[in-house]
């Protein structure tokens, strides 16, 4: 678990964070999807860090789940197997509580990708997420989604309106405006409840009275 420890000034700004999802909402964020513009944004490590933060509170139950198919990366940052998760669930082929992996963190469980499939846009379509995934969890204070990027696959923006709430990882320095701008356009078309955008990978921080003049 080395690999998920920040450095303190990183811990804070995944505290705020925190503090926005639990109280900063007139209606509870109970569903997070974590989504990206486009490859490469750096959903994983949000997703993850996200639900460690939760989950650091003790009267918090967490649940995150590896719904990026395309790219799934997060049993490697857990170090468990990647079988026997999502897309087993909803194939059918494993109930919730047989998906659910424990990782060494209270309070925190993991869904994994599950088996790899050939059109992940076509499964998730097919096959009710909130009806297998979202309704089962009704026990967990918040779950977590790691979604594929919004702009190259259908799946993300789906999934990020089956939620209460999304955020927007942006990758500093990288992502384009216009690109950014189309993931917008995507998810308001969709009504996502976009709560904010993370940027990720900056490598200075900015002053607080800067932030209050952006």
């Amino acid at each position: 678990m080395n690999s998920l420890t920040l450095p303190p000034e990183l811990a804070d700004q995944y505290a705020k964070v925190r503090q926005c999802i639990v109280n900063g909402n007139p209606r509870k964020i109970k569903t997070l999807a974590v989504v990206s513009a486009t490859h490469g944004g750096g959903t994983t490590t949000v997703a993850a860090q996200l639900a460690i933060s939760l989950a650091s509170d003790p009267k918090l139950t967490v649940l995150l789940v590896d719904a990026n198919l395309r790219k799934p990366d997060l049993h490697r940052r857990f170090y468990v197997a990647q079988e026997n998760g999502l897309s087993d669930l909803l194939f059918g082929k494993r109930d919730f509580r047989e998906v659910l992996k424990t990782v060494p963190i209270k309070n925190l469980l993991f869904i994994t990708s599950g088996k790899s499939i050939s059109d992940p846009s076509g499964f998730f379509e097919a096959r009710d997420v909130e009806e297998k995934v979202i309704r089962p969890a009704v026990n967990f204070d918040h779950v977590i989604m790691d979604c594929p990027p919004i702009n190259p696959y259908p799946e993300g923006t789906m999934l990020a309106s089956r939620s209460d709430g999304a955020v927007l990882v942006v990758q500093a320095g990288e992502t384009r405006r216009e690109i950014l701008l189309e993931a917008r356009q995507q998810m308001t078309q969709a009504r996502v409840n976009l709560l904010g955008v993370v940027l990720n990978r900056r490598k200075y921080y900015i002053p607080e009275f800067v932030y209050r003049k952006l």
